[in-house]
């Protein structure tokens, strides 16, 4: 493997005493800062200047406590797949509320929907 090329080569003759940090900052004439400040403005262009952060939130905000509804649909099963799927509220709240009246973990719910629905469409 080949080394990789320098930029700065010993055939190059690099001189480069000429730079040098300039001394002072260039004076700007307050006019004319002005002018471009008022015509930036004036045309919409936003300063990129430092603005002071913003104050600290009075307090750390807290979650509320889980539903102990909810608290019970949570349990450790092995069920470990995912299923993502969007849906009315209605039926939303349905499905929580079959959950809920039996007993029922989402999961679980999810599985006797499908034994239902699968039974229901082969009687037909």
């Amino acid at each position: 493997m080949s080394e990789r090329a320098s930029i700065f080569s010993a055939e190059d003759d690099l001189d480069v005493a000429g730079f040098a940090p300039a001394k002072t900052a260039p004076r700007r004439d307050p006019a004319v800062v002005a002018a471009v400040r008022e015509t930036a403005e004036r045309k919409g262009f936003s300063s990129r200047e430092a603005t002071p952060p913003p104050p600290p939130p009075a307090a750390p905000r807290i979650a509320p406590p889980m539903p102990q509804e909810a608290r019970l649909r949570r349990r450790r099963t092995g069920r470990d797949r995912q299923i993502n799927i969007k849906t009315s509220d209605a039926a939303i709240e349905q499905f929580y509320a079959l959950a809920d009246t039996h007993g029922w973990g989402l999961g679980e719910t999810f599985e006797q929907a499908l034994e239902a629905l699968a039974s229901h469409l082969a009687k037909q």
